[in-house]
């Protein structure tokens, strides 16, 4: 390719991502703009509703106000108070009828004398006007707003909270919202002669809430002073203080948030993420206006409890509906001028490739890359689809007839991408004499172009060209990465020459299909993969496990042996062999157990067993161990134990020791001078006296670690940079161990250390119980050893031998007659001839299923009272031990010969010295 050419590309590319960006931060930040736009002008919207609200609110209340000052300054009422003559009534009784019919918007009219007793009372009934004769009027000097309002002074006036009518100790239905207000009458002598009570229809108030603008999505409310909605655009939310079953709908359960800021403020604007909350704090006295002039119009107490809330909230719902749709509408406007000016560039840089370009051809070239980029926009993850879409956008652009995407599969030639094929067309035939297969054995780069195709060869040896008269095959190879698996092609019924421009079109879908494959078969391979992955990381695991088992087996029956072997043997060189031989057998089990302990933890089969122990024992029992080699070094190995810890703790002693000893054990194998020291306190857990958390730290004067190993150290099979292997050994599992074992645990480790100076490994494990130690526990070590045991018989069944000589070896030297067997079904043999007193069976065999064994002899009259004990594997949890529910006892293995004997004991008689048997 010229070098001018591969030029005019590398710099389309650097203008694509250059245009990218410029677009990006230019439409974000129209996005910004558009938004916050919006955003005030629907605060502003909702400030302006509520100020209108508001004013239409004061002006309703202004005229129910203004009435009621008309009312009560009539003369007719008042020379009526004075004379209570009948004419007197009459008129003012025509004038309360007057304003219920005229104004539509009272419920009830009333004058009460100073005793309570109604003196006129005239109702709306919703326009059938009526006035109440007097044998029905009532006396109401006990209700709460002739008591309140009989106490005002002259132009004072009382206003009752808003809520619903109540007929009959009912809420009566449809519901009639209710406010009533009063103010008193004087005669003209300037006496207090009763009280003038107006009812309202609140509704009157309350409609200044209702929504006009059915575009409106913002929610008004008016509430209460208990944040109960009076009137809502939600209806389901109003009256909730008339209803048990509504007590807990208020606006402060609904938005705590918000009602704290608005019950602290008169007025304002909030804005969270539940919207935007424009606000007013109404007190009814100061929608009067001109009536609130007077020097004591209102005089209610309770005024905080009559003040009303006014709420317009702009929901969070709307605020993201505009965000999404200026979002998508700049996405969308976004793609298409990238597009259009990609494409531009695009074809501006083939322009100098290729001048010989019409202006005709090119704007087509620029319509069809158009709609290549818009199909391409559409792509999911369903490849199939992808490939039709990708095979008909070939048709489509070429005008052809039909266009296929054919792919070699287990011999055939099959049509995966098709369009426009006529309804008989076998989309799966053999490969041999089409064109397409001819397109794909001859892995040829670029347009593969066959006109008169009636009269070539293909009119014999391809079905379709004689089948649907074919004239002229345009085809092109597919590759998947380098590999040749198919072909695009589009077929036309008449003669036809390619242009420039449609060869590279049938180049880029053909091209756009490889992609597709490749991604197809990634997404397999990676599933694939995956599974493989998956599959070795169980095969790993059940590798380790297993192998650590079989290894760990005779290293058991090793380490039993030895120990026999040591307290049998006086000579103390002999001793001093046993003792290597000890040694390192430990090291092999210690690095048998770190493999199996990996490989439990990485299976997630890793549990804790918590008891309790002596921790102070424990930390003591640590400095012993390696008391010997810290001497052989020279250095001094320190236990400081805070007096405060206590002494008995429960908790996994042996994963607990495993801890300390990886720690410690690694200190001293990498100092060469100065000290070890391992220190322990008590840390108070939540003011529980029975619970603390357990601090504990190594600390050495060793080579230290480096910074950058310092994370390194608790991988797998890793050591930092200065710890070769063939200097300190190891095998990179200790630290990798304990970390994760300190994790299971529920506590944290953590490093201090500096090159050359030392480290300091500091660990808590939280939340662990103290006990009191019993008094049996210290002292069962020192009787095990004085046992003096009647003669009995006893049979050990395990298909090893170490096993069985192992526990031999622990019993034989007491008056113990020991019977063996190999498996389950000669152990039942065994115990149906010799009768033993004590059966120990191991919970693996060959020959028959342990449970079979344990069940025949459990089931047998000869051997069910014979007390069975079952030696059950390290790893086995006791929910897999279905069996040990019917056994008498269990122990765990490697068999412990303490508890050992401690089991036997609870099942054969047996003394101490100063007992008789």
């Amino acid at each position: 390719m010229p070098k001018f050419i591969r030029n005019a590309k590398n710099f389309f590319l650097f203008q694509s991502v250059a245009i990218f960006l410029s677009l990006s931060g230019l439409f974000y930040t129209i996005f910004l703009i558009r938004y916050n736009n919006y955003y005030n002008f629907y605060k502003a919207h909702a400030e302006e509703d509520t100020a209108n609200r508001l004013k239409s609110l004061k002006h309703s209340v202004n005229t129910i106000f203004s009435d009621l000052m008309i009312l009560s300054e009539s003369d007719e009422l008042i020379e009526f108070s004075a004379t209570e003559r009948k004419h007197d009534k009459l008129k003012t009784t025509q004038t309360f009828l007057k304003f219920l019919r005229y104004k539509n918007i009272y419920d009830q009219i009333r004058y009460i004398d100073n005793t309570g007793l109604e003196k006129i009372r005239v109702n709306y009934n919703y326009g059938n006007s009526s006035i109440i004769e007097t044998a029905k009027l009532q006396n109401k000097n006990q209700r709460y707003y002739f008591k309140e309002s009989i106490k005002l002074n002259k132009n004072e006036i009382y206003i009752s909270p808003i809520d619903l009518n109540i007929e009959n100790e009912e809420i009566q239905i449809p519901l009639k919202p209710m406010l009533r207000i009063a103010t008193v009458i004087f005669d003209k002598n300037q006496n207090k002669r009763g009280v003038l009570i107006i009812n309202i229809l609140a509704d009157y108030i309350l409609k200044d809430f209702d929504s006009n603008n059915k575009e409106d999505s913002d929610i008004h409310s008016l509430l209460n002073a208990e944040g109960y909605w009076l009137k809502s655009d939600l209806k389901e939310n109003e009256w909730g203080f008339m209803y048990a079953e509504k007590k807990d709908l208020t606006f402060q359960n609904r938005f705590p948030k918000e009602w704290s800021e608005i019950i602290s403020g008169k007025e304002g604007t909030i804005e969270t993420e539940n919207g935007i909350f424009v606000f007013i704090k109404i007190y009814p006295v100061q929608l009067m206006g001109d009536f609130s002039k007077n020097s004591a119009v209102f005089n209610d107490k309770k005024i905080e409890n009559r003040l009303w809330y006014m709420i317009s909230q702009v929901p969070d719902s709307k605020l993201n509906e505009k965000r999404k749709s200026i979002q998508h509408e700049l996405i969308v406007i976004f793609l298409i001028v990238y597009i259009i000016i990609l494409i531009f560039n695009y074809l501006m840089s083939k322009y100098k490739e290729k001048e010989r370009l019409s202006e005709e051809d090119l704007k087509a070239a620029q319509l069809q890359l158009t709609q290549i980029n818009l199909t391409f926009l559409t792509f999911t993850q369903n490849h199939e689809e992808n490939i039709n879409k990708i095979t008909a956008l070939a048709g489509e652009l070429l005008e052809g007839v039909c266009a296929l995407y054919n792919r070699i599969s287990e011999g055939m030639l099959c049509s995966l991408g098709m369009w426009n094929a006529p309804a008989d067309y076998n989309p799966y035939d053999k490969p041999d004499g089409h064109i397409c297969y001819d397109v794909i054995k001859l892995k040829k780069d670029g347009v593969f172009l066959v006109q008169d195709l009636q009269k070539s060869i293909y009119a014999k040896t391809d079905p379709n060209v004689t089948a649907y008269k074919l004239e002229t095959y345009a085809g092109h190879a597919i590759k998947r990465y380098d590999e040749t698996i198919g072909s695009l092609c589009v077929v036309f019924q008449r003669n036809i020459q390619l242009t420039e421009n449609q060869r590279e079109i049938l180049g880029i879908l053909a091209s756009a299909i490889g992609l597709e494959e490749e991604r197809m078969k990634d997404d397999a391979d990676l599933v694939n993969a995956r599974m493989a992955a998956e599959n070795a990381n169980r095969a790993k695991s059940k590798f380790l496990a297993n192998m650590s088992h079989e290894i760990r087996t005779p290293m058991n029956a090793i380490m039993g042996f030895t120990s026999i072997l040591f307290e049998e043997i006086e000579d103390p060189e002999h001793k001093s062999y046993l003792n290597s031989v000890q040694l390192a057998g430990k090291t092999l089990l210690h690095l048998i157990n770190d493999i199996l302990d990996l490989s439990k933890i990485e299976a997630g089969a890793f549990h804790l067993e918590n008891k309790a122990f002596n921790a102070h024992e424990l930390f003591n029992e640590i400095k012993t161990i390696f008391s010997q080699k810290a001497s052989e070094k020279n250095l001094d190995l320190l236990v400081n134990i805070d007096e405060n810890l206590p002494e008995v703790i429960v908790h996994d002693e042996i994963r607990l020791r495993q801890v300390l000893l990886n720690l410690v054990s690694n200190a001293i194998k990498f100092t060469e001078k100065g000290y070890v020291r391992l220190s322990a306190s008590k840390e108070i857990f939540e003011n529980d006296n029975n619970r603390f958390n357990l601090k504990f730290s190594v600390e050495d004067t060793g080579i230290g670690i480096k910074e950058k190993d310092q994370k390194l150290i608790f991988d797998p099979f890793l050591q930092a940079t200065d710890q070769s292997h063939s200097k300190y050994g190891g095998t990179g599992l200790g630290l990798s161990i304990t970390k994760r074992l300190i994790e299971i645990m529920e506590g944290s480790i953590f490093l201090e250390s500096a090159v050359d100076k030392g480290s300091i490994f500091s660990v808590t494990i939280k939340n662990i119980a103290a006990k009191v130690f019993e008094s049996d526990e210290k002292e069962d070590k020192k009787t095990l050893k004085d046992l003096v045991f009647k003669k009995s018989k006893i049979l050990i069944v395990d298909d090893v031998h170490e096993s069985r000589a192992k526990i031999r070896g622990f019993l034989e030297k007491y008056n113990f007659e020991i019977y063996e067997a190999e498996n389950g079904k000669e152990g039942v043999d065994f115990a149906l001839e010799f009768r033993p007193d004590l059966i120990f069976i191991a919970l693996k065999m060959q020959v028959i299923e342990e449970y079979v064994a344990v069940k025949i002899l459990k089931e047998n009259s000869k051997t069910k009272l014979i007390p069975i004990v079952v030696l059950i594997a390290p790893d086995m949890k006791n929910d897999e031990i279905e069996i040990k529910d019917i056994c008498d006892g269990h122990l765990r293995k490697p068999i412990d010969k303490n508890e050992l004997l401690k089991e036997t004991a609870k099942f054969l008689a047996h003394r101490d010295d100063n007992e008789n048997i």
